[in-house]
């Protein structure tokens, strides 16, 4: 049971950085939606202001990060899947790779268990209780 309880907290606490920028590893649906809401509301709230006339250095300076979280989650929901990272080139088929993607990383479950790529990344559930216990100072 100790192991069992271990490797839940392992899998909850995911450090930011490692979500967001590592290749390697496993996110599920939530985490990767939740990452990529982000990463539009931050666009979106640079660029509206850079459209109206402001200095357009800021919205410059976030397309780079978010082209590599971008790319990043992505590879981590292909390996979740069971597939290679190199899947992301999907989005480079004309018309449709992008919604293909969308489709394949936001909506269809990754494999159950572990696989090669990592073991099975946190439920909502287990990451809902982590958060409950730290929020109240208990061990996770």
């Amino acid at each position: 049971m100790e192991i069992r309880d271990q490797k839940s907290a392992d899998r909850t606490n995911k450090p930011l950085s490692r979500i967001l920028f590592s290749f390697q590893g496993r996110i599920n649906r939530v985490e990767f939606w939740l990452v990529w809401l982000g990463l539009f509301v931050c666009l979106l709230a640079v660029y509206l202001p850079w459209q109206r006339g402001s200095s357009g250095v800021p919205f410059f300076v976030m397309v780079f990060p978010a082209l590599w979280i971008g790319t990043a989650i992505q590879v981590k929901r292909w390996h979740d899947l069971g597939l290679s990272g190199w899947y992301f080139f999907v989005n480079f088929i004309p018309y449709l790779g992008s919604a293909i993607s969308m489709i394949c990383l936001g909506f269809i479950p990754g494999t159950k268990g572990v696989n090669k790529y990592d073991e099975v990344p946190a439920t909502p559930d287990e990451q809902a209780q982590a958060q409950s216990k730290f929020t109240k100072g208990e061990p996770v």
